[in-house]
Order: C-alpha cells, then structure tokens, then sequence
C-alpha cells in the first residue's frame, strides 16, 4: 500500500487490486480485467509473493498478454523461485 501511495504521489496512474477491487465483484476477474487495462505490470519480489500461487498466476496472464513487467526487490529470494517470466527481467 505505501509502494502504491507512492507511485500516485508522484503522478503515477495505478490499478492496485487491494483498492480497485468492489467487495461484490469476482476478485479473479476484476484482478484480470486489471491487468489487461494497464501498460505494465510491476511486481515485488520477496519470499512471500515469488511463493504465492495467485501471484504466480498473475504474472503468467500479464505475460500472455505481453506486458512490460517491472519488478523490485523488497526482500531477497533465491533467483530459482521466481515466476519463469519474471526470471529474465533486470531486478
């Protein structure tokens, strides 16, 4: 979330599914619809998201996609973990 306060503070326009997404909607639709609105995708990287099985899963739809993938480094994990389209990409 503060990543995201961030971003908007410095004139970035974002799609944050914790904040995008209405408590009624189907969270995996509005989570796709939202990545196939955006430019580009970031993603960040600690044991917990490169673990994650959603994430995982949404790496690989944005990827099918063709998006632009931007990834930081929160916490270090080993490079093996990582989703395969996220392993190519500079971090």
């Amino acid at each position: 979330r503060r990543f995201n306060g961030e971003l908007q503070i410095h004139g970035k326009s974002t799609w944050f599914d914790q904040d995008s997404i209405s408590e009624t909607a189907n969270f995996q639709e509005e989570i796709y619809k939202g990545i196939a609105l955006s430019d580009n995708f970031l993603f960040l990287i600690s044991p917990k998201s490169v673990a994650s099985p959603y994430c995982a899963d949404e790496v690989a739809y944005a990827a099918s996609l063709g998006k632009r993938f931007i990834t930081v480094l929160l916490s270090p994990v080993d490079p093996a973990t990582l989703p395969p389209a996220l392993a190519t990409v500079q971090w």
